[in-house]
């Protein structure tokens, strides 16, 4: 099955009215979780309720118990940086003082995150780097909102 509609299927999907569409939304959503979770994650959920959901969503894979299979250990990580990473470098702009102050608990958890989990397929690392791309970006937001906001207090607390 193809994953983009061609011009034919969307030159018939803009000719719904606006209340097929919603029936046809809802029909989706009953049928299919993962798109029920991706459009309430990403479209039916203000700044601040997307952070509180990612927190949630952390604690819960973060309270796993470890798990030192290769394969389990890199979905786990993955998962980390689809679930947490990403929707972060999303907010970083947007809750700047939020997400500094998350990112930095991530950051600084990590360590003890790795000890729990194999990260012998460096799957690890990107979500690493997910977290640290979401920790700069909110970092030079904040600047740059307030050129007289202290830089070196955040870095001093992962250093």
């Amino acid at each position: 099955m193809s994953n983009k509609l061609s011009k034919k299927q969307a030159e018939l999907l803009s000719q719904f009215s606006h209340d097929e569409l919603l029936v046809i939304i809802q029909a989706m959503l009953d049928d299919n979780s993962e798109a029920s979770q991706f459009l309430i994650l990403n479209y039916l959920m203000s700044p601040e309720e997307k952070l509180k959901n990612i927190e949630k969503v952390y604690k819960k894979l973060y309270n796993k118990k470890g798990q030192y299979d290769y394969w389990k250990s890199h979905a786990f990580f993955i998962e980390l940086e689809k679930t947490v990473a990403e929707p972060l470098n999303q907010l970083a702009v947007i809750l700047v003082e939020n997400t500094l102050k998350l990112t930095t608990k991530l950051i600084l958890d990590f360590e003890a995150l790795c000890e729990k989990y194999d990260t012998s397929s460096g799957s690890w690392q990107d979500y690493l780097e997910g977290l640290l791309t979401a920790w700069l970006k909110a970092l030079a937001a904040a600047f740059k909102q307030n050129p007289a906001f202290d830089v070196v207090t955040p870095y001093l607390h992962i250093k």
